[in-house]
């Protein structure tokens, strides 16, 4: 059987099912360590961007 894209999800609101919604948290969210890494690592890819490329990639 074929279902055109457009009509599936009022058939699978019939037969009752619903759309998934999420939490808006990740299940395991570590603050120290996302605070650690936008000290320590962010601003060493920003240096990297600027400077156009990788020192260890040959151009």
């Amino acid at each position: 059987m074929w279902y055109h894209p457009d009509h599936v999800r009022s058939i699978l609101r019939q037969l009752g099912f619903t759309p998934q919604l999420t939490d808006g948290q990740a299940a395991e969210c570590h603050e120290l360590r996302i605070a650690s890494w936008t000290e320590q690592v962010d601003p060493e890819l920003g240096k990297k961007g600027r400077a156009g490329r990788h020192p260890a990639v040959p151009g």
